[in-house]
């Protein structure tokens, strides 16, 4: 019997996952000699799952995600220059972009911390918080990028700090070097004064750049 609060029509976790369910359950039935793969029945089972749960187009996984806290036109977006452009950067690149598209920053507001920070860049933004959304926007950090990497600012808003825009691989960089800038002035103790709070600001984002730009 089903326990109270299970999901019991497969129509409604999606038609990919509802046919990969009704495909295990076919081989729940089967004698184990005639399965199709010599692998224990609990790796089969989660193989076929997995199988069309995430055999999903990576644009079409990722795209409604930015849609959620960006305004971004799908249409815009290069996605058939961007993602093979993702394939020829280092596997740690890829990480740190697919993690920036996904939210994934150690913000003290993604991780609930008790004490909600301010910008960490004193972008001087009126309620500028310590957050994803405040830095994707956030003035004073892509212009310490686009000053570090000298760009010379060519961004197209939002799309290319996303890593989004064009050239593709300027743009991809221009987001990990952001990521590696933010995370290094977070995990590492701040000078108390403000002239030296902001040189240390600008070592980690040329570190940054200095060591993406070799790859």
């Amino acid at each position: 019997m089903t326990e109270p609060g299970t999901v019991t029509t497969l129509a409604k976790i999606g038609p990919a996952l509802a046919a990969g369910i009704a495909r295990a359950r076919l081989l729940v039935s089967t004698p184990p000699a005639r399965w199709p793969s010599k692998k224990s029945f609990q790796s089969q089972v989660h193989d076929e799952i997995h199988r069309v749960r995430f055999n999903t187009p990576l644009k079409d996984f990722i795209q409604p995600r930015l849609n959620e806290h960006c305004i971004l036109n799908a249409r815009r977006v290069r996605w058939d220059t961007i993602l093979p452009t993702l394939r020829r950067i280092s596997a740690y690149q890829r990480m740190v972009v697919l993690k920036s598209w996904m939210r994934g920053w150690h913000t003290s507001h993604r991780m609930h911390e008790r004490h909600r920070r301010g910008c960490l860049f004193n972008c001087g933004f009126l309620l500028a918080e310590d957050s994803w959304d405040h830095y994707i926007i956030c003035p004073r950090l892509h212009h310490l990028v686009f000053e570090v990497t000298r760009t010379e600012g060519r961004a197209n808003g939002a799309l290319y700090i996303l890593g989004l825009g064009a050239p593709p691989r300027t743009s991809l960089l221009h987001l990990v070097i952001s990521y590696e800038t933010y995370h290094a002035i977070k995990f590492k103790e701040p000078p108390v004064d403000d002239d030296h709070y902001n040189q240390h600001v600008r070592e980690a984002a040329h570190a940054a750049a200095g060591a993406h730009s070799r790859r």
